[in-house]
């Protein structure tokens, strides 16, 4: 703690093993969370994350004793804040990586269910950050007893460190191993890119939420659906957007899913909350699919975030509808236009990591052909927000339906 308190003040470590955060109660008991983890020492922090001291209502003397010594570190376990999580195991069965002995061995253990389990367990950790957040990569930290290892996650890689011991012996005041200092010396001076986050997304206002809101209820032009779907995206009811007085964001402890600004590569911008679908996969496409609000245009739209394969011959989705378009194929959603996040704008398109190649280039064999290739973050613009296959009202619906996605498809291969 004192560490990062000298270095930098914009965050600060919290221990969330025993303080879940639900959807909609901030100390449920069906919600998993990390054993500790850093948040940015900002106001979501301290309205969602702090604990108050009168909280603690100890039973018993001993109990009274465990957490006054915890209470300046505690803090509620939310997805939605976590910048780097951190994960504690004292038992080495249960432990995800190998580290009594790393000889010989392959670093991730797996010859025990309980190693499997282990690893689920951080992967799980993982996709909450990813799924609750927008974030490029996620930087976490795994630690056995005087020993740690650090680990890189993005949608394609998975880097895990060397263990290193970090213990300080009792008659040396001074580290023993100064890595795990350095560790997060650096992170208290990285900037929210360096630190994984789509710098295209920020947090929205309370007004850009009371307009949203106002869009929602009283607008004519959208259909029942929508308008649930809007409520549902912004993690309140039909009975609560009623009310006259709701005109604040709700209340944190009720929603992790925070209204966000989403801002194009021509400067314009839409609005995003709870995801209508988000994919719970750690690696590959990852896709979430969002309901967007465009307060200029007053309207609602869809749009598709997904990272695709950074390769010549696939072509982005929007190109596809292009095609689509230009050959007269109809009854297909109108593509709104379709880019690469980050690409023409003050950084470089958002890509994954490929271990070994500084420049973040596809790695290659002796004949030229690519072994791997990054992925690169884009995100689709659909102007229609479509209902699930699944509600179609009879078979003959259902048939009508399918004989319009396979005309597409053979239009496309054209």
């Amino acid at each position: 703690n004192s560490v990062l308190e000298r270095s930098s003040s914009h965050l600060t470590p919290r221990d969330t093993a025993n303080w879940r955060v639900g959807d909609g109660n901030i100390t449920s008991k069906k919600a998993t969370a990390c054993d500790s983890a850093l948040f940015f020492d900002d106001d979501r922090y301290k309205q969602l994350v702090l604990i108050q001291p009168e909280y603690f209502h100890a039973k018993s003397k001993a109990a009274a004793a465990v957490k006054k010594r915890r209470e300046p570190f505690v803090g509620h376990c939310s997805f939605a804040d976590i910048v780097v999580p951190i994960e504690v195991k004292v038992k080495h069965d249960n432990s995800a990586f190998e580290f009594e002995n790393t000889d010989g061995k392959f670093f991730v253990r797996h010859d025990q269910d309980g190693d499997r389990e282990a690893l689920g367990q951080l992967g799980g950790y993982l996709a909450l950050v990813f799924c609750r957040q927008h974030r490029t990569h996620v930087i976490s930290l795994y630690v056995y007893r005087d020993q740690a290892r650090m680990v890189y996650t993005d949608r394609e890689t998975c880097i895990v460190s060397q263990p290193f011991i970090y213990g300080v012996p009792l008659d040396n005041p001074l580290p023993s191993n100064p890595i795990l200092h350095r560790f997060f010396w650096r992170l208290a001076h990285m900037d929210r890119r360096q630190l994984g986050y789509d710098t295209t997304v920020t947090l929205a206002s309370q007004d850009d939420f009371t307009n949203m809101l106002q869009f929602a209820t009283s607008c004519p032009g959208i259909t029942p659906y929508v308008r649930e779907q809007l409520y549902y995206a912004m993690c309140v009811t039909s009975e609560e957007a009623q009310k006259a007085d709701l005109t604040t964001i709700p209340p944190l402890t009720t929603s992790q899913w925070p209204l966000q600004r989403v801002t194009r590569a021509d400067g314009s911008h839409v609005f995003v909350g709870r995801p209508k679908h988000a994919s719970s996969a750690l690696f590959g496409r990852c896709t979430r699919g969002y309901i967007t609000y465009n307060h200029k245009k007053q309207e609602a739209n869809f749009m598709k975030d997904s990272w695709r394969v950074d390769h010549d011959d696939i072509h982005p989705e929007h190109t596809v509808y292009e095609r689509l378009e230009r050959c007269g194929v109809t009854k297909i959603p109108t593509c709104l236009g379709g880019e690469d996040v980050g690409e023409n704008t003050e950084h470089l398109w958002q890509r994954t990591c490929i271990p070994g190649d500084d420049e973040l280039e596809p790695r290659q064999s002796e004949d030229k052909r690519p072994l791997r290739c990054a992925r690169g973050h884009y995100r689709l613009f659909i102007k229609e927000i479509l209902r699930p296959l699944t509600d179609f009202k009879d078979w003959r619906s259902l048939l009508w339906i399918l004989d319009d996605g396979m005309c597409g498809e053979f239009f496309m291969y054209l």
